[in-house]
């Protein structure tokens, strides 16, 4: 039976991955724009709600390639995360492509956002395009990751509990409906008051570094108009 409560979802991942037809995919309609370009549709968070079929209210964020994004963009669009998620998310999916697979250095990222490996007790991987992994002699996702010439890969599964969906979202709606429901399948395993504990830790962490930041920028504008002060009183020295 459905609960009454929202499940609060977050998708991370590069520029022109799917993210946000991942999304449209578990709402099961086209609410975030998608497009197939390497430039980003999606260029601030914007979140989306609905009721599902089983009577489950669901809020999903679709957030910009934060993963292409540097310094004071990161930090700022994933305070918006926990801004338009309140208290927190029950379950972050990082969707990728399968010739994206390899590049998990994109998880490095979160790390240095959320401070720690916390975050992957309730990360769930999702690879789109499944049509382009799934063969006779590699049946299911799982299979993939196992065959995959990526460590990184199959370390990143591991410490997400061997968490993963693979994903067609282009495909029918009847086929993005299973889709959805094996998504929502593996967030009902997750622990949700572990989550709302962590997602306090990391929020916190998240404002610190965001001031961190700020003060650097203080700091480097400072130093900046001190260089430009000195050049003008050195520009009046030498013409007196």
């Amino acid at each position: 039976m459905a609960s009454n409560r929202p499940k609060r979802i977050v998708l991370f991942g590069r520029t022109g991955v799917g993210k946000s037809s991942v999304g449209n995919t578990l709402l099961g309609k086209d609410y975030f724009k998608t497009k197939c370009t390497a430039s980003s549709v999606t260029q601030v968070c914007e979140t989306a709600e609905e009721i599902l079929e089983s009577g489950q209210p669901l809020q999903i964020v679709d957030t910009p390639g934060i993963f292409d994004a540097e310094g004071k963009n990161m930090f700022s669009e994933v305070q918006n995360v926990f801004d338009l998620l309140k208290p927190g998310p029950h379950a972050i999916l990082i969707v990728y492509m399968p010739q994206r697979c390899s590049r998990v250095e994109d998880v490095l990222d979160l790390r240095k956002l959320f401070g720690n490996d916390m975050f992957l007790e309730y990360t769930i991987l999702i690879i789109n395009r499944k049509s382009e992994i799934i063969n006779p002699s590699i049946p299911n996702v799982r299979e993939f990751i196992k065959n995959s010439d990526s460590v990184e890969l199959q370390q990143l599964y591991e410490q997400c509990g061997k968490r993963v969906v693979a994903v067609e979202n282009y495909d029918v709606w009847e086929k993005r409906k299973l889709d959805a429901e094996e998504i929502m399948r593996e967030i009902e395993t997750l622990d949700v008051n572990y989550i709302h504990h962590c997602f306090d830790l990391v929020h916190e962490n998240i404002e610190l570094k965001a001031e961190q930041l700020k003060r650097q920028e203080q700091i480097r504008e400072l130093e900046r108009e001190n260089k430009e002060l000195k050049y003008k009183n050195n520009t009046s020295c030498n013409m007196l």
